[in-house]
């Protein structure tokens, strides 16, 4: 993880993402870095077919108070994961949603996760803005800002503030409300030390 987060930084993201693919890979996790169009889109689908069956016929509500992940190799890897997510929405929009696909997956078979309980927001983006799932897509967006307060996560509730605000909220709540929530993420941003977003 420290190493894609290094080649991110310069924004050296076919880097990122062989480094990423080689840690994902210690863990018998695929990330398809170098798949064609084609065979990215039937690993995305795949992946997303996966988290849903993860999450089964549990409401997204149920997840709130979920126990926190003991397993080792998925909390590295949640790490890892949410460390090569912001090269992929940038490079390659396929492998950012497997990434995120995979990330909720172990989430919802493992626990809730301190260090990647955003990783909900970024599939309430998903649901909302690609999948035509508003509703599920704001319920997930709620669930990562919930669990980052749970947590006494501010840099996870102030990116999660930022994703549900802009990129689902205004899907399916007035717009005025996403203007409290991205108050609120920076407030939490500022608190946490988190000076990206």
């Amino acid at each position: 993880a420290l190493l894609v987060e290094l080649y991110n930084l310069p924004a050296r993201y076919d880097e990122v993402f062989a480094a990423a693919r080689s840690g994902a890979a210690l863990a018998g996790i695929v990330l398809p870095v170098d798949a064609s169009p084609q065979e990215a889109m039937g690993a995305f689908g795949l992946a997303a077919q996966e988290a849903g069956a993860a999450l089964g016929d549990r409401s997204v509500d149920a997840l709130a108070d979920a126990p926190e992940i003991v397993d080792a190799m998925a909390t590295a890897v949640l790490r890892l994961l949410m460390r090569t997510l912001s090269a992929a929405y940038f490079k390659n929009p396929l492998l950012y949603g497997i990434i995120v696909c995979k990330g909720v997956r172990i989430m919802l078979e493992h626990g809730a996760s301190r260090s990647a309980c955003d990783m909900y927001a970024n599939y309430g983006l998903m649901l909302a803005a690609l999948l035509g799932a508003p509703r599920a897509g704001y319920a997930f967006g709620s669930l990562a800002l919930r669990q980052a307060e749970r947590f006494g996560a501010p840099d996870a509730y102030c990116r999660a503030a930022f994703l549900t605000a802009n990129f689902v909220l205004p899907w399916t709540r007035p717009l005025r409300e996403a203007v409290d929530l991205n108050a609120r993420g920076f407030r939490a941003g500022v608190e946490g030390g988190d000076i990206t977003y």
